[in-house]
């Protein structure tokens, strides 16, 4: 089992990303699907879930590479300085259905939008974007710190 790391891919803010998703013990697993997580999750401990902004500044700043890597699909994302995270296409949770592991990727942020609905990272082998739906649904958490708490 791999501990997480934080690595810094040289983004304007300073975030530095989580190198797996939360409750997972490989870059390649899904980890815990959680519907819309409390923005207090992991305060304790200085970890953040990502904001709808700090999706953008990933998608806008990085290069996104489809691969596939032990067996599972996702996205290499490699900032400008050369170093990388990967994010598995793990699907998400309806209810107890397990949908479209392999093929999509659906992250939540903390930025909510109204009282049910809130902002997630989608991607597809084609698109990356944040959207947003219901925070009914089951979804990867990735965290994020600041670089000054590193």
């Amino acid at each position: 089992m791999r501990t997480t790391r934080f690595v810094d891919l040289g983004l304007t803010s300073g975030t530095l990303w989580a190198n797996k998703n939360v409750g997972a013990d490989r870059i390649t697993d899904a980890g815990i699907y959680m519907s819309y997580p409390s923005t207090f999750f992991y305060k304790d401990k200085n970890y953040n879930i990502p904001t709808k902004e700090q999706f953008e500044e990933l998608i806008r700043e990085c290069t996104w590479k489809w691969i596939e890597k032990d067996n599972v699909h996702g996205y290499k994302v490699v900032g400008k300085n050369g170093k990388y995270i990967l994010l598995p296409a793990v699907g998400y949770y309806g209810g107890t259905s397990l949908s479209y592991s392999g093929t999509l990727g659906y992250y939540w942020s903390t930025t909510y939008l109204g009282s049910s609905s809130a902002y997630y990272l989608y991607f597809d082998s084609s698109n990356v974007y944040a959207s947003y739906g219901n925070r009914y649904y089951g979804m990867s958490i990735r965290l994020v710190i600041n670089s000054t708490h590193e």
